[in-house]
């Protein structure tokens, strides 16, 4: 926490990152792009050719879009390592400024402001917390794990006071991100969606029927709904993981017939309301029970007519980084943890809303 040498190595650190992740997404250093424009010229190879296999070439822009998945990965990695990198410079920055201007050590403000005004946990709040994590600490006897719980939790309760404490300085002194936010371009035309298409902020989930927790999601997303009202749009894309999840394909494809009756959201709610259900079978009966053309749906499911679309999403949720779902983005921000709760979200979507 304090202002040391640190706030050096972590700008090195950032550095670091981002030549590393340059070299990995293929950006030469000005050194390499001399010596290739040189081989190019020399006649060696065409140049933007990275490879040949007998007479064909493989581009550049060959290996960047078959890699595209873990480049995206990289580039929001990379933003994150900026982000929490100026969130610790700023930190520290704030802090030397008001030692200076209270005339005491960085060390000393510390200890009155952070470290002095926490309190150490209560029995009462060790005790709630093993009975929270009692099946993930293996049965171990609260006894013998207590001193190391209240020392988490005090670290915990430190964490909050000192971005307490730096929250109300950066607001003292006047800080001002410029830093730009990570966004990455995901269409959601024609996609299925709830809300006013003018709605100042879209939220583009890529989706699962099969999965656990995108089905946990549901809950937080009708609350972001039902708060923000006309402010957010909500699209869904397809991105069923068939290697886990054997009818997560059939019920995609079920959606988008449903799609076709204008019942996309009710087969929605219902498939994610009961996952035990998702047979094809399950699935014709859920249309005749929402009021479906038992016939149309059923003979659109058959015939698999929404494949080349639902294969769309996928690539474009690869393309955007995806490997898992759910996956959110907020306006082409990319939402950290998947199944995010609420507090995440919203702090998103406010921000989105703010910047306008």
């Amino acid at each position: 926490m304090p202002v040391s040498k640190r706030t050096t190595a972590t700008a090195a650190l950032i550095s670091i990152a981002s030549l590393a992740i340059a070299a990995a997404a293929g950006i030469a250093p000005i050194g390499a792009a001399h010596a290739q424009k040189a081989a190019a010229s020399g006649g060696e190879k065409p140049s933007g050719v990275v490879a040949t296999v007998g007479s064909e070439q493989i581009t550049q822009d060959d290996l960047e879009r078959y890699a595209a998945p873990e480049l995206m990965r990289l580039r929001q990695e990379r933003q994150q390592v900026l982000e929490q990198g100026l969130d610790r410079l700023l930190s520290n920055r704030v802090i030397a400024m008001e030692a200076k201007a209270k005339k005491v050590s960085v060390d000393d403000l510390i200890a009155s402001e952070v470290t002095g005004k926490v309190a150490e946990p209560t029995d009462a709040e060790v005790d709630a917390f093993y009975e929270s994590q009692k099946e993930r600490l293996d049965d171990v006897p609260k006894e013998q794990i207590a001193p190391r719980i209240k020392e988490y939790l005090k670290q915990q309760n430190q964490q909050k006071t000192f971005k307490a404490y730096t929250d109300s300085l950066k607001a003292k002194y006047g800080v001002d991100v410029l830093l730009q936010p990570l966004r990455i371009s995901v269409d959601a035309k024609g996609a299925p969606s709830r809300g006013p298409a003018n709605a100042p902020v879209t939220l583009v989930e890529f989706g699962d029927f099969q999965c656990p927790y995108c089905a946990g999601l549901e809950p937080t997303l009708e609350k972001i709904m039902k708060t923000y009202g006309d402010k957010v749009r909500l699209v869904f894309r397809q991105f069923p993981l068939e290697s886990v999840h054997p009818q997560a394909w059939k019920s995609a494809e079920a959606s988008l017939c449903a799609r076709e009756q204008g019942k996309f959201w009710e087969l929605h709610d219902a498939m994610y309301g009961n996952q035990k259900a998702l047979s094809v079978s399950d699935l014709k009966s859920s249309a005749a029970r929402l009021g479906m053309d038992e016939k149309r749906f059923g003979e659109c499911l058959d015939a698999g007519k929404y494949e080349q679309e639902i294969r769309g999403d996928q690539r474009a949720g690869e393309e955007a980084g995806i490997s898992g779902t759910p996956a959110l983005f907020v306006n082409g921000r990319p939402v950290p943890g998947g199944a995010a709760e609420y507090e995440v979200i919203a702090k998103l979507i406010d921000d989105e809303l703010a910047r306008r």
